[in-house]
């Protein structure tokens, strides 16, 4: 097949926009189960679209950190990652390795 199962063509095969494989079910939640010839366009699309949404949501993060299930780049992040700001403490920040760090050593 030479033409992408999800525009049907609409974006020409090209060195930039070659064939590519599709995660049926998205990577940020474990799937590996592929779909072949998926143009580079629309498979970047659909990931930077409603995939990278729902990756980014706390409804995804949750279930992902509480199960070890490991991104793409092989990572796993804590959902609460941030700088938050309490009225006892001050300014504080989780960062993405699970260490919090205080207000005292948070710097903008």
């Amino acid at each position: 097949m030479t033409t992408c199962i999800i525009c049907k063509g609409e974006n020409p095969i090209s060195e930039l926009n070659s064939l590519t494989d599709g995660h049926i079910v998205p990577e940020f939640i474990g799937g590996s189960l592929k779909v072949k010839n998926v143009c580079k366009v629309c498979n970047s699309k659909k990931g930077a679209g409603f995939e990278g949404k729902l990756a980014n949501s706390l409804f995804y993060k949750l279930p992902r950190f509480l199960h070890n299930i490991e991104g793409k780049q092989g990572n796993l992040s804590t959902p609460f990652s941030g700088v938050y700001e309490d009225v006892d403490i001050g300014k504080f920040q989780i960062i993405p390795n699970r260490r919090p760090v205080s207000h005292s050593r948070y710097q903008n």
